[in-house]
């Protein structure tokens, strides 16, 4: 087996174990669904690119609504460490509540 094919097949057990663990599927459901998302990403140009997968899963809308209801106009600093977000994402996310 070459490394991309070691790599694919790793690939496809960790979203497959996702699907089971995570999401409650069975398991040849989430196997099969695993190869629809790879080929998916072949389909669309990923193939063969590095895809960058954040360490934390944040739902987006909920984190940004409580930076808007935490923020005091002084804690920008604090907030960026809390959410580990930068400083200008802090300025951009209390900027849309305008």
């Amino acid at each position: 087996m070459t490394k991309r094919t070691d790599e694919s097949i790793s690939i496809q057990y960790l979203l497959t174990a996702a699907l089971v663990g995570e999401a409650g599927f069975p398991e040849e459901q989430a196997s099969k669904i695993a190869l629809q998302v790879l080929t998916g990403f072949n389909k669309a140009g990923v193939g063969g690119e590095r895809l960058y997968v954040p360490c934390t899963v944040v739902d987006r809308r909920a984190r940004d609504s409580a930076i808007r209801a935490e923020f005091n106009g002084r804690n920008h600093d604090e907030l960026a460490r809390k959410w580990d977000i930068s400083r200008a994402s802090v300025y951009r996310i209390v900027a849309q509540a305008a």
